[in-house]
């Protein structure tokens, strides 16, 4: 008998849906770090990301009984996390994103940025120059570097056309560029 660490997300969300708690327990173990490094990146708060980790995971659970297999279970944990997201930003009537680089397929894409500036202070500046993108850049951004979506997940994710998932990262990218050097003081990247 296949132990459920051998199962898929989406086979493991079906056997939630049907009273399998162990398969639940195996979706929050492989997905917690991943969730709260999400909403970390946008709130830069330790514990509010574990706060707003485990409601993504207490709607996940709720709605349990009415999941259908209609697309990638990250993409649709995503979207109840960005909807959480937009929910809690409403909320504070201030909008502040988070983000990285792009190139679907082409070397790893979380090192891009970070590799070029190596020796430095690289986590504050990344995170000083990210923060002053406008939201729409920085959304797609850290979706497919940080959390590693493909560009069409992300379409599907924001309900948006996939040339615009990829406008976005090309701009967003150049317009990190433009504010890390603005941040460190150099023209290097």
């Amino acid at each position: 008998m296949p132990q459920l660490t051998d199962k898929n997300d989406e086979d493991l969300m079906l056997l939630t849906g049907k009273g399998k708690k162990k398969a639940f327990e195996e979706l929050v173990k492989r997905h917690t770090r991943p969730l709260q490094n999400y909403f970390y990146r946008y709130f830069r708060n330790i514990e509010d990301s574990k706060d707003y980790a485990q409601q993504v995971f207490v709607q996940i659970f709720q709605s349990a009984k009415r999941y259908r297999r209609l697309s990638k279970f990250t993409t649709w944990m995503y979207t109840v996390a960005r909807n959480i997201y937009i929910n809690e930003i409403a909320r504070r009537q201030k909008v502040r994103f988070t983000p990285l680089e792009f190139a679907e397929n082409k070397g790893t894409r979380r090192n891009m940025v970070e590799d070029t500036v190596a020796g430095k202070d690289t986590a504050y500046f990344v995170r000083k120059a990210l923060d002053a993108l406008p939201a729409e850049f920085k959304e797609v951004l850290v979706l497919q570097v940080y959390q590693e979506l493909k560009c069409a997940e992300i379409a599907k994710l924001l309900k948006i056309p996939e040339g615009t998932v990829w406008s976005r990262l090309h701009y967003g990218l150049k317009l990190f560029k433009k504010e890390y050097e603005k941040v460190t003081g150099e023209h290097e990247l």
